[in-house]
């Protein structure tokens, strides 16, 4: 199967933009919260906080909110998730801008976006890789172009982050994420709603430890220098 082929499929298409939503999402807040806390509370340990308490959220609640969609329709939790974080981040805002004097509510808002969203990304590659089951190729395709859009929302984010901060105001990157969210649910609606997680993986055949090194060599490397890419602009974009 062909990405030509694939991405013709009205479910791709759902999940494409499901996925460009949620990983803009991620890659997105933590500069926009730091730049945001900079600029709003004259604080960038304050916007460190903001920034750290998302990721942490997310590390925390991780394995409870992976746990639990392997066990409900994909649709569904997706829907509650990214409406949410969506939520979450707009509260967290709303709270920098009205009421900076207590910035420590913003910082459990961002945490609790962070949680709530945590278990997205690995329901949306489940969901694309059944999708894609049809021949073996159809799925590696699938699961590619996952791996595509991950390392492109990776370059694209701080970079949305710091020219919306800087072209519209600072509030621009973490209202934009919130509405880029929203805008991805009437997609997530679009996908198939009966499918789970379980369901999924359970139709997947075994693969060895060969065939997965090939695998996850390539995307493991190219994730360390964009990692190492987006580091360095989280350090540097702040300062220009």
């Amino acid at each position: 199967m062909s990405y030509s082929t694939l991405i013709k499929e009205p479910a791709i298409r759902a999940w494409i933009v499901a996925t460009l939503g949620t990983r803009l999402a991620v890659t997105t807040v933590p500069l926009g919260a730091v730049l945001l806390a900079a600029e709003k509370l004259d604080s960038y340990a304050v916007g460190g906080l903001l920034a750290g308490g998302y990721a942490a959220g997310e590390a925390l609640l991780a394995p409870w909110m992976g746990r639990r969609v392997q066990h409900h329709p994909l649709r569904r939790e997706l829907v509650v998730a990214i409406a949410g974080e969506a939520a979450l981040l707009l509260a967290a805002l709303a709270v920098v801008l009205t009421a900076p004097g207590h910035w420590w509510w913003a910082v459990a808002a961002m945490a609790l976006a962070g949680g709530v969203a945590s278990g997205v990304p690995g329901a949306l590659r489940t969901y694309v890789s059944r999708i894609g089951d049809d021949t073996p190729s159809g799925r590696d395709r699938a699961l590619a172009l996952d791996t595509m859009i991950n390392q492109g929302c990776w370059l694209a984010g701080p970079a949305l982050a710091a020219g919306t901060a800087t072209l519209v105001s600072a509030a621009a990157p973490i209202a934009l994420v919130a509405a880029g969210l929203l805008l991805t649910v009437p997609a997530v609606l679009a996908m198939e709603g009966s499918v789970t997680a379980a369901t999924a993986a359970s139709e997947h055949e075994t693969i060895g430890a060969r065939r997965l090194v090939r695998l996850m060599i390539v995307p493991i490397t190219a994730s360390a220098l964009i990692m190492t890419m987006l580091a360095g602009l989280d350090v540097l974009l702040p300062a220009l």
